[in-house]
């Protein structure tokens, strides 16, 4: 005899686990938003989150994806991991400033519209972002928009030269 909701109820149980990896809580969370359930996506997504702070993915699906069905229980969830990062590294790299996840921080201000973040985004918020993106950028500029790194030499004369060819001249 087969029991849906029972082993349903497993299923879950299982990814929600302490001992569950990251991986599988955000594909949970993923099957409950794609069946409409953004407010049980929370808990698997803050999870993620918790475990490691930089996970642009996570922060995009529970900010904006559950932020916008559920903005108090995301708010709730933003809270806690902002508090959670502070308490675990009181300060930040290099051992200066707050040690707090500035996208966390960034999310609950435009959750709650308390906090710098909450008018402008705050300045540790965009050098994470960039340094998130900076890493990937010229992997993404060259392979993905296909632009062309110039090698010529970069002398007044060699410039000359390069543009006297673009233009169809001859130097």
């Amino acid at each position: 005899m087969c029991y849906p909701r029972f082993n349903a109820t497993l299923f879950v149980l299982c990814f929600l686990s302490p001992n569950a990896v990251a991986p599988y809580r955000f594909n949970l969370a993923s099957l409950l938003l794609a069946v409409g359930r953004p407010l049980l996506a929370v808990g698997p997504l803050t999870a993620v989150v918790l475990n490691d702070p930089l996970d642009a993915t996570a922060h995009a699906a529970l900010g904006s994806v559950c932020g916008d069905a559920e903005p108090a229980a995301v708010a709730r969830a933003y809270a806690a991991v902002v508090e959670a990062t502070a308490r675990a590294t009181p300060q930040g790299p290099g051992g200066q400033g707050p040690g707090r996840s500035a996208r966390a921080a960034h999310m609950l201000a435009t959750l709650t519209g308390v906090g710098a973040s909450a008018e402008c985004a705050a300045a540790e918020y965009v050098a994470e972002v960039f340094d998130e993106l900076a890493a990937t950028f010229e992997r993404k500029l060259v392979g993905h928009l296909g632009y062309k790194v110039n090698t010529a030499p970069t002398t007044p004369t060699a410039q000359a030269a390069g543009c006297a060819r673009a233009r169809g001249r001859k130097t």
